[in-house]
């Protein structure tokens, strides 16, 4: 994102603004506009990440969901029966 430049930037950092504001219409706009490019870029079939036993930090878990996918963090259990 930074390598496309200060507008590019701007752009981006606006929208991820105005989607964490959480009005309806320009969350949409926002997803419409610019992050659909991101989850274009990572073949658009993204639905959902989980984070299981590395913590990640909270920054960059609030940019994914955001930005990308919802972002779950927490570790998985299995039980013995089940193994």
């Amino acid at each position: 994102m930074h390598a496309g430049g200060a507008i590019k930037t701007m752009v981006f950092d606006a929208a991820l603004a105005l989607k964490r504001g959480g009005t309806p219409v320009l969350s949409q706009l926002a997803d419409d506009i610019v992050f659909s490019g991101v989850r274009a870029a990572t073949g658009g079939r993204f639905q959902i990440s989980l984070s299981s036993r590395a913590a990640i930090s909270r920054e960059t878990q609030e940019f994914l969901t955001t930005a990308l996918v919802t972002m779950l963090q927490g570790a998985l259990y299995f039980p013995n029966s089940l193994t």
